[in-house]
């Protein structure tokens, strides 16, 4: 095991965490279940949308302004169930 970012930071990568059959089933539960939405940023005085994708979420309700564009910030709901939820 080695750190992915040495000089930034640290990442390092558990290769056996999870078999492929379990690392799909959360990956696809995660593209069908979370509310994924394109960002818009202000870019040379025009509103430009993003090509990624991004779903924002808290414990508590907030808002976050990016490029003078305002987000309402989901929030998590059962902390419970998204730790334990199965593959």
């Amino acid at each position: 095991m080695f750190n992915l970012l040495p000089n930034d930071g640290a990442v390092f990568h558990h290769a056996d965490f999870l078999t492929r059959h379990e690392a799909s089933g959360y990956f696809s539960s995660i593209r069908q279940e979370i509310p994924w939405q394109h960002d818009q940023v202000v870019m040379f005085g025009k509103v430009i949308t993003t090509k990624r994708q991004v779903s924002w979420h808290a414990d508590h309700p907030v808002t976050y302004t990016y490029s003078k564009i305002q987000t309402g910030i989901k929030l998590l709901g059962d902390r419970e169930k998204v730790g334990n939820s199965k593959a």
